[in-house]
């Protein structure tokens, strides 16, 4: 039997893509620096990897990411006011940042749906 494992991105893709999109080094969104466009794309980043990696357990991921479990509860936490940011939505809208989140999301979701589903309001 095949797990759902096998179709989600590693979490180096994840951090490869947000490093991309948003022009932040993937170095930089693994680092412990706080500058508000690193904090803001390793939000997103931890944002991303609670969305698709829903079986894996906060500290699980923490450890992957080598910080602190309280710091993903943290951004977990956050995220709601940072994804009203226009240029979090700019990313959330890049299609590569889409395509990351396509398996997760039902066909039909429109954009409001979006939004909704993916704390974007």
């Amino acid at each position: 039997m095949e797990s759902g494992r096998s179709n989600r991105p590693s979490i180096n893709s994840i951090i490869a893509t947000v490093s991309a999109v948003t022009k932040v080094s993937a170095d930089a969104i693994r680092s412990t620096r706080r500058d508000v466009t690193s904090v803001t794309a390793r939000h997103l980043a931890f944002h991303l990897l609670d969305v698709i990696c829903v079986d894996m357990a906060i500290p699980a991921l923490a450890r992957m990411l080598n910080v602190d479990h309280s710091t993903l509860l943290h951004a977990r936490r956050a995220w709601p006011s940072k994804a009203g940011l226009r240029h979090v939505r700019e990313w959330l809208a890049h299609p590569a940042i889409r395509a990351l989140l396509a398996p997760t999301e039902p066909k039909t979701l429109t954009e409001a749906g979006y939004e909704a589903a993916y704390n974007c309001v």
